[in-house]
């Protein structure tokens, strides 16, 4: 009798994913459920230049550089200081050399992008004094600096959805160009709302 009713679950779970037309199968189709690629909604927050003023001044800085945030290549290196606030033009595309993918299929198999194909790069931006010595970088928060955001750049329009590794989920909507990405209980390119920037000196 046992051996029958395992025989029943084998067969209604076999019933139940192919009632589904799925590629990925009945866990697939319960992760969709749960809205976790549901891209509609998404909102973008692209950005081509920044003029800010910025909290905790330090009175030495004056160039301003867009660096790779783990290469260290410099994007650009027009941005200045003055007079307490940022300013900077973000360059409008970045050669392919400097891309790479964001996430790897087998150790995140739970993100979804629209576009695997996409080539993408993450930024911050350094503070120099007039000498050329790096002081310190310009980082964005909320007031309370519970949610911090980082600078994206994607080749294409792109959407990311789903939970990572480390369970974070993602409700990305990239346009092609630069991007803020929020850190907060998700991922979002969808803005919290006020945000300041700070510089924390080196």
């Amino acid at each position: 009798m046992t051996n029958f009713r395992n025989f029943l679950k084998n067969v209604a779970t076999i019933v139940a994913c192919f009632a589904v037309i799925s590629i990925a199968g009945c866990d697939k189709e319960k992760e969709d459920d749960d809205g976790l690629h549901d891209v509609s909604g998404l909102q973008t927050s692209t950005v081509t230049s920044i003029d800010a003023a910025v909290a905790n001044v330090n009175p030495d800085v004056r160039v301003v550089k867009l660096v790779e945030i783990d290469d260290d290549d410099i994007f650009s290196e027009d941005g200045v200081f003055v007079d307490g606030k940022l300013k900077i033009t973000l360059p409008g595309e970045l050669p392919s050399s400097v891309l790479y993918g964001l996430f790897n299929k087998q150790n995140h198999p739970g993100i979804k992008l629209s576009d695997e194909n996409t080539g993408f790069a993450i930024a911050k931006l350094e503070g120099y004094n007039e000498e050329g010595e790096l002081i310190g970088e310009f980082d964005y928060f909320n007031s309370e600096k519970t949610i911090i955001a980082s600078l994206f750049y994607a080749d294409r329009d792109v959407t990311i959805t789903g939970k990572d590794s480390g369970n974070d989920t993602w409700r990305v909507s990239f346009k092609k160009g630069w991007n803020f990405l929020y850190f907060a209980d998700s991922i979002s390119t969808s803005s919290p709302g006020s945000m300041v920037w700070i510089f924390t000196s080196k």
